[in-house]
């Protein structure tokens, strides 16, 4: 009849009713944009025993592009399908992903791991990082130091470098260069030249 009314209900004990005709509501609270949406992770399953329409959730789920996951003191985790990130609530960071692993803190520090080494990256911008080719690290003024299986270097902002390997030591500003080696001393201008070894001084233009 056009009174005849109908009762719904859910998991809780609540009734909704509705007489014939009224709409009746049922909301998800997700975005309706299709983009956002996928399909096939929910299955309705009839009961005609307890009159009944269940709704179950796939227990392998796929289509997603993301899940966040946030415990009662706001820490988060958000899985996508390329990497999964963890969040405090100070902002510090570690991210898990094919090619890499970073932490970070709220200050900027990080260190990132991947298949070739780990660097290591303070507030500053001062790095160091280590690889299979030897240990190299860098301040926020562009001073580098490198050690590697050949030997020690190191190079100011300004371009000037003294290296020392097993052939000896060697510094040079770019234009001038003094080089130690067990042979004797060698140095020049860029024009002229001056050399120490066993035999006396040579002294001349190159």
């Amino acid at each position: 009849t056009a009174d005849a009314t109908h009762e719904f209900g859910g998991d809780d004990a609540t009734v909704v009713s509705r007489k014939h005709g009224e709409k009746l509501t049922i909301k998800g609270g997700a975005s309706t944009n299709a983009a956002d949406l996928t399909s096939g992770n929910i299955a309705v399953i009839g009961d005609a025993t307890n009159g009944a329409l269940n709704i179950k959730l796939a227990k392998a789920l796929t289509g997603l592009t993301s899940a966040t996951y946030t415990d009662t003191a706001g820490n988060t985790t958000t899985v996508t399908g390329g990497s999964t990130t963890i969040a405090d609530t100070s902002g510090n960071t570690q991210t898990l992903a094919p090619t890499k692993s970073e932490i970070k803190d709220n200050n900027g520090v990080s260190t990132v791991t991947t298949k070739d080494g780990v660097t290591a990256k303070d507030a500053s911008g001062q790095t160091a990082s280590l690889t299979k080719g030897g240990v190299n690290a860098t301040d926020g003024n562009g001073n580098t130091t490198s050690l590697t299986n050949t030997g020690v270097s190191a190079t100011d902002g300004n371009g000037h470098t003294t290296g020392l390997t097993n052939g000896g030591l060697s510094t040079t500003d770019g234009t001038n260069t003094t080089t130690v080696a067990p042979t004797g001393i060698t140095a020049t201008d860029g024009t002229n030249t001056v050399k120490l070894n066993g035999s006396g001084i040579d002294a001349g233009n190159t």
